[in-house]
């Protein structure tokens, strides 16, 4: 903000643990291929990108073009459960990202 003169805008921000899908281009795809993937939005990437995990592949992939369905995770709700040393994002009972908390001694 003091940088530019302006707010930043929020409006690519989104509700993380959303399901989406991830747009396939043509050059990736034959003609017959599904054109989109279903995902879950686990992070942002450095660009304008999120961070999206498919289930199918067990993968985290990055990408611009996704279509979000943030009602669908707001009517199923997420499970979350936080310990001392683990931050563990369940979501139906799949862990997404387990991160370690550095400890300082």
């Amino acid at each position: 903000e003091l940088w530019y003169g302006k707010k930043p805008g929020l409006k690519h921000l989104r509700i993380i643990g959303s399901p989406c899908y991830v747009h396939i281009p043509a050059q990736r795809r034959k003609k017959m291929d599904k054109k989109a993937q279903k995902g879950i939005l686990v992070g942002y990437d450095n660009d304008d990108g999120y961070r999206i995990w498919r289930k199918e592949d067990n993968r985290i992939i990055r990408s611009r073009d996704v279509i979000f369905e943030e009602s669908k995770l707001l009517e199923q709700g997420i499970k979350c459960k936080i310990s001392r040393n683990v931050d563990e994002i369940r979501i139906q009972d799949q862990i997404i990202l387990m991160t370690e908390k550095s400890q300082k001694n």
